[in-house]
């Protein structure tokens, strides 16, 4: 599978890139998941905010974007109502 994921006719990313920019070496479980996510979104994981094994799994287990993720326990421990960013 190519590493380079066509969003659009205008926009690509390459996920290797990415996450070598986000300091996750390939052999960790993060880097794995987070690769996943990316291909099958097609999107990038938000470059600031929480980046955990838990958060990804969840949006993996749901088959939902992080944006779009329901107001749930884990999508509240890690976007607290009323934080700002």
């Amino acid at each position: 599978m190519s590493n380079i994921i066509h969003v659009n006719e205008f926009y690509s990313f390459d996920v290797e890139e990415v996450l070598k920019s986000y300091g996750i070496k390939p052999d960790e479980e993060l880097y794995s998941l987070l690769k996943e996510y990316m291909q099958r979104f097609k999107v990038q994981w938000p470059a600031y905010g929480p980046r955990t094994v838990e958060l990804v799994k969840h949006c993996l287990d749901l088959n939902t974007k992080l944006s779009d993720l329901p107001d749930d326990e884990i999508h509240r421990k890690y976007f607290p109502s009323g934080a700002k960013y």
